[in-house]
């Protein structure tokens, strides 16, 4: 496999590809006789017995070269890493930024040290735009995770669709990882492209210890997403415990959404009869609502009649009240 400079002159750009073409066949040709395959597990194989002409003609072939870089790491060959990098496979990707992150947290120096002269850099990104950190503040990776970001790591470097790592850990529940990520001085009200903050999504996948854990590092319970959500409005959505956690810490109860819905009709609308009461204790207005589609009348629409007489006895809701009686194109 070879690379050539930019700036080469055309002529000479094309004797040399010939030459790379000529020089892949004896490759592969080399290794048929071998009785090598040429495939990824056939590299990863010859990572581990440190063979490094075997390692050579492989990557000269053009085998793919990212299972292998990695099993370098992990196994501590760098011997073998050696032979990959030597090889020209490149490592200014994302398999390079993933292999030094092994490297740093396994404590492989010369590993390190060969993956940054060949040109890896931590704050690589794939195709989505996420870096290796974005990626281990999601998962169970906390070493991985702290080496990075004792490397140097940018803990606030979000991919394409401005998700952050913070936020990326939020979404796992990975409660170590939102302590490490904001011991960085990470920025927590950082939003992705939708309006959407940690806390927004710790509250919207299932996440209490999450959320609270960014509640008490001081996370906007009001934060308004671009459609007009609130993690209130996604608690009471789901019947979460967090609607208390949410109150607790000073949630306005009575935001509408773009659509015109509350944190109280999210919870009557699925049948979250407990959080319709917490938000009703809470100042919650049960007449609220967009052209009279107040709470009462979503529950006798979705046939909630225990939460529609619940909502019906409230003092604070307007008497005269005429609520529309056709659907009137409102999501669902």
């Amino acid at each position: 496999m070879c690379r050539h400079s930019a700036v080469v002159a055309l002529p000479v750009l094309a004797f040399m590809a010939i030459s790379c073409l000529e020089r892949d066949e004896v490759a592969r040709r080399e290794l048929e006789h071998r009785g090598v395959e040429l495939t990824a597990e056939a590299l990863v194989a010859a990572v581990k017995r440190d063979d490094g002409e075997t390692i050579r003609l492989l990557i000269q072939s053009g085998t793919p070269g990212g299972a292998a870089l990695l099993a370098s790491v992990r196994t501590g060959r760098c011997t073998a890493l050696e032979s990959l990098l030597g090889s020209g496979l490149e490592v200014s990707n994302l398999n390079g930024a993933r292999a030094l992150s092994i490297a740093i947290a396994r404590r492989k120096q010369h590993c390190v040290d060969l993956l940054v002269a060949a040109g890896a850099q931590l704050d690589a990104r794939n195709d989505a735009g996420q870096t290796v950190l974005l990626q281990s503040a999601r998962r169970r990776s906390k070493r991985r995770l702290r080496a990075l970001l004792s490397s140097g790591a940018d803990p606030d470097l979000a991919s394409w669709s401005g998700e952050t790592p913070l936020m990326a850990a939020a979404a796992g529940g990975r409660e170590n990882n939102i302590s490490l990520l904001l011991r960085a001085g990470v920025e927590l009200e950082a939003r992705d492209r939708d309006g959407w903050t940690a806390l927004h999504y710790a509250v919207r996948n299932g996440h209490p210890g999450a959320a609270r854990r960014l509640i008490r590092a001081g996370a906007e319970v009001d934060a308004v997403s671009d459609l007009g959500w609130t993690p209130l409005m996604w608690a009471a959505r789901s019947g979460s415990e967090l609607v208390g956690d949410l109150l607790s810490a000073g949630a306005e109860v009575d935001i509408l959404t773009r659509s015109g819905f509350s944190a109280l009709i999210q919870a009557v609308r699925h049948g979250h009869q407990e959080s319709v009461q917490r938000l009703l204790e809470a100042g919650a207005q049960p007449a609220q609502g967009l052209d009279g589609a107040d709470a009462v009348w979503w529950a006798r629409r979705k046939g909630r009649p225990e939460i529609a007489e619940l909502l019906s006895r409230d003092p604070r809701r307007q008497t005269g009240h005429n609520p529309v009686e056709a659907d009137t194109g409102r999501r669902r």
